[in-house]
């Protein structure tokens, strides 16, 4: 895909960012790291993305918080999976990324797109605004520090529903490694943690945070209610081998 035919670029910055497509499917990406994907106009991508889907079901009118935008693949795959019955918010700190978007999404999102630092606009959510926070800020494989720490997990512990979920896409860099490792404590003190990996041949791994669902109500959930049971099977089986974080 580094080689597919340029969609758009811009500078953002010292740096780049570029959509690219091949065959039907399209990447974006920010100095040559993949952000987002799709392939064409479906609503399943092979990848991590896949595995975020199946949250919004646990909650009757589900509200939903996204930290990153990259090219848009979480909240346009919910909104093709969930329709009106979803509120999506998404922070994205680059006007730059959310202006370059358009030219990524096959079509112009619902959802709310904010400008602004992620961990700050958490910080002034008020409490219980969310059913789901995904944390997934990434230009680089390595976490933005500050949402491992415990000023953010107190902040999205805040502003989540009693019931609700702290998602992280967890890419298995050192950098990223260690800071969960460092921020692993305070999150547990919040709630209880469960990892999936995402999909099994790839370095990225899901934390599901929760202080009232265990995994099974979570997977359990999962199954019984997500509209595409056949499309998403690799992703349900996921949910139901899904293990508390060591």
């Amino acid at each position: 895909m580094l080689f597919g035919k340029p969609i758009a670029q811009a500078k953002d910055g010292e740096d780049t960012l570029t959509v690219r497509e091949h065959l039907g499917e399209r990447v974006f990406l920010c100095n040559g790291v993949v952000l987002s994907r799709l392939r064409g106009n479906t609503i399943y991508t092979g990848s991590y993305w896949d595995y975020l889907l199946p949250l919004p079901v646990l909650y009757p009118n589900p509200r939903v918080l996204v930290i990153g935008l990259g090219g848009g693949t979480i909240p346009f795959q919910m909104e093709r999976t969930y329709g009106s019955s979803i509120s999506i918010d998404v922070v994205e700190k680059s006007s730059k990324v959310a202006e370059l978007s358009k030219a990524f999404l096959p079509q112009k999102l619902a959802a709310r797109i904010i400008i602004d630092d992620g961990a700050a606009f958490v910080a002034k959510a008020p409490p219980g605004t969310y059913d789901v926070i995904i944390v997934d800020p990434y230009k680089t494989y390595a976490l933005p520090k500050e949402f491992a720490s415990q000023e953010f997990i107190d902040s999205a512990a805040r502003a989540l529903s009693d019931r609700g979920i702290l998602a992280f896409n967890y890419i298995l860099d050192p950098s990223t490694t260690a800071l969960m490792q460092e921020g692993m404590a305070s999150l547990k003190r919040r709630f209880g943690v469960y990892m999936m990996t995402a999909p099994r041949a790839s370095g990225n791994r899901i934390l599901l945070c929760s202080r009232v669902l265990t995994a099974q109500d979570i997977s359990e959930s999962a199954s019984e209610r997500f509209p595409d049971k056949r499309g998403a099977a690799r992703v349900l089986a996921e949910y139901a081998s899904m293990r508390a974080f060591p």
